[in-house]
């Protein structure tokens, strides 16, 4: 991921509304210097297509209508990026997670957070892994190259 590159996190929308929660998510991130962007599922599978890194999603459910469409999402497609470690997922519900994906938790690809919680404690947990992942991809594998002290010069 570029440094110059525009910092995003998707936000799965489950009907035609967004809700409160969004607002207040998007005004947090963008004084963090981060973009919320709103997509439905087959937007987001066409953004994730065309994405060189991992793009992160986030997924509140609040109520048993939109447990049941992100339920429907998941068995689209949406749990096998996920598996395949193509995204970072964030699902913050009032119910319980999704068993499947786990298993990813330690790997920090699947993010579980479960409400009653306040947006601004979420938003500064997500917002914290994902500078932190926006860090290691940009990070370059590999050691340094040593370097005699002093600035002294091998002569040969």
């Amino acid at each position: 991921m570029e440094k110059s590159e525009i910092k995003k996190i998707f936000y799965l929308r489950m009907g035609s509304r967004l809700p409160d929660c969004y607002f207040q998510l998007s005004a947090f991130f963008k004084d963090r210097g981060i973009t919320l962007v709103p997509v439905d599922l087959t937007e987001f599978n066409e953004v994730n297509k065309k994405a060189t890194d991992r793009p992160h999603l986030i997924s509140i459910e609040s109520s048993f209508i939109e447990k049941v469409e992100l339920r429907k999402n998941l068995e689209s497609g949406l749990a096998l990026s996920v598996k395949s470690k193509k995204i970072h997922f964030y699902h913050i519900t009032s119910f319980s997670p999704v068993n499947n994906l786990l298993s990813l938790k330690y790997s920090h690809i699947y993010n579980y957070f479960q409400l009653p919680m306040q947006i601004k404690e979420i938003a500064l947990k997500i917002s914290d892994l994902f500078f932190e992942q926006f860090d290691n991809e940009s990070k370059w594998p590999g050691g340094h190259r040593a370097k005699l002290p002093n600035g002294q010069k091998l002569s040969a």
